[in-house]
This record gives C-alpha cells, sequence and structure tokens, in this order.
C-alpha cells in the first residue's frame, strides 16, 4: 500500500510538472526561481513599456521597468523599481492559475517639462490549459498630479496541442481600456484685449495687435475599448505575440526567460 502511494505520488508530481513545461507561457513577472525574464512590449501607438526582473525564489522577483504613454504630441515616461509577488498558484493536472500582485516605485517626466515622484500598483490573474489561456490585469500608475489605469483581459486558444520542445501557437484577442490624460502642449491663444482708442498714433498701432496668452489642456490617451488580435508563438523559454489594434497599428510583445 505505502508502495503504491508513492508510485501515485510520483505519478501526479512527474504530470505536474510536465503540464507546467508544456503551458503557454503567459506574460507573467515571475517565469521560475533564479530565473531572468526580459519583456518588451509595444502597445498600438499609445504605450510602450519595457521589464527586466530577477526572481530569488519562485514566489517573487525585483527589478525595474521603463514605461512611455503617447496621445498625439504629447508623451509621459515613468522609470521604477519593481516588485512582484505570486499571491496564489493553482496547479491541476490538466491546467493552472496564478494571481500575481506587484508595486513600483520611481520618478516621471513628461511632454510640458513635468518632473516628479511617481508610483505603480498592479494586480494580474490567469489560467491556462494546453488548449486555453485567458488573463485579466489592471494597473495603476500615480505621479505627477495624474493617474493612468491600464485594465487589459485577453482570451485565447491553441489550434493544437504541445509540449515544452515543441512550438505553441495560440489565437487570442484582446481588449484594452486605458483611463487617463496627458497633459497638452502648451497652446498660444491671441487675447481679445486691443486698444480701444482710434487716434492715429504709434501707440496705438502697436497696441492694436492681438497679444497672446497661454492655455494648457489635457489629452486623453486613447478613447474608448481598444481591441486587438494578435497571434502568440511560444518556444521553449522565448516568447512572442504581436498582432493587429482596430485602428491597423501594431501590438506586439517579446519575451525571454533564462
Amino acid at each position: 500500500m505505502k508502495s503504491q502511494m508513492i508510485y501515485r505520488a510520483g505519478g501526479l508530481a512527474c504530470a505536474l510538472a510536465s503540464l507546467v513545461f508544456a503551458l503557454p507561457a503567459a506574460a507573467k513577472p515571475i517565469a521560475f526561481a533564479r530565473g531572468t525574464t526580459l519583456m518588451a512590449e509595444y502597445g498600438g501607438g499609445s504605450m510602450f513599456e519595457t521589464q527586466a526582473f530577477y526572481a530569488p525564489k519562485y514566489f517573487y522577483s525585483a527589478g525595474v521597468s521603463a514605461l512611455r504613454f503617447d496621445a498625439d504630441e504629447s508623451w509621459r515616461t515613468q522609470t521604477q523599481a519593481r516588485v512582484n509577488y505570486l499571491a496564489k498558484r493553482w496547479n491541476a493536472p490538466k491546467s493552472q492559475a496564478n494571481v500575481f500582485v506587484y508595486a513600483g516605485l520611481g520618478s516621471a517626466h513628461n511632454s510640458v517639462g513635468q518632473s516628479g515622484f511617481a508610483s505603480s500598483f498592479g494586480v494580474q490573474a490567469d489560467y491556462e490549459t494546453r488548449w486555453l489561456y485567458t488573463s485579466a490585469r489592471s494597473d495603476l500608475n500615480v505621479g505627477l498630479g495624474q493617474r493612468i489605469r491600464v485594465d487589459t483581459v485577453q482570451i485565447g486558444v491553441a489550434p493544437y496541442a504541445h509540449d515544452y520542445k515543441s512550438v505553441a501557437t495560440f489565437f487570442l484577442l484582446q481588449a484594452r481600456d486605458l483611463h487617463g490624460s496627458l497633459p497638452g502642449a502648451t497652446a498660444s491663444l491671441p487675447s481679445s484685449s486691443t486698444s480701444s482708442s482710434s487716434l492715429p498714433s504709434s501707440s496705438t498701432s502697436s497696441s492694436s495687435v492681438p497679444s497672446s496668452s497661454t492655455s494648457s489642456f489635457s489629452v486623453p490617451i486613447y478613447r474608448g475599448v481598444e481591441w486587438a488580435a494578435l497571434l502568440r508563438v511560444f518556444k521553449g523559454n522565448t516568447w512572442l505575440e504581436a498582432g493587429i489594434t482596430q485602428d491597423r497599428t501594431l501590438q506586439a510583445m517579446l519575451m525571454f526567460n533564462f
């Protein structure tokens, strides 16, 4: 009886291990213990992000990230140190689910010359099998008196089963909602004050020219939900995702784990 229990436990452990290696790579901030993750993402012309993390243990990692938001001629960058924590993981014979939380501290700069302290907070949940992938993520970026929240949901299906040594392919649909705006460039507006004098003096001539004043405004990063159709290709520790948004702009992500 004891030997049968040991055999069954060993078989279950092998099944779980094979599942972990066979599952599609998700954009997770923690890959494995003593592992390094490098990631770059270009989001439809409205955002660009790079990350580098090292995980001393399987449940946490630390590193740096750089993020940029763009809207028309306005932009904002945020560079920070970040810590990621695996809050919960569920392993089953044919599936895996995770919940990650993370936070960062750093600095922000924008196109109107402002600089200052910045912070970020986020949560990510995902569920995956060899055939199905789903994830939901929310990131809040705070700095320069503004809050920018990015909510992203993905669902994908695989046309065939795969293992760790083969190429995995997933077709995904992504919905992203960017809540926030950027300060627009200061606009030069004509002043309504002119000279009331009708005397043809030199002072009247110069005062009749409209003076200028300045006015600032905010530019939404994106209006509405941005949809994207994506193709994900994964093999070993290399992961590529690319596609096109509803506005016919590029959405792409590249990740390495080693």
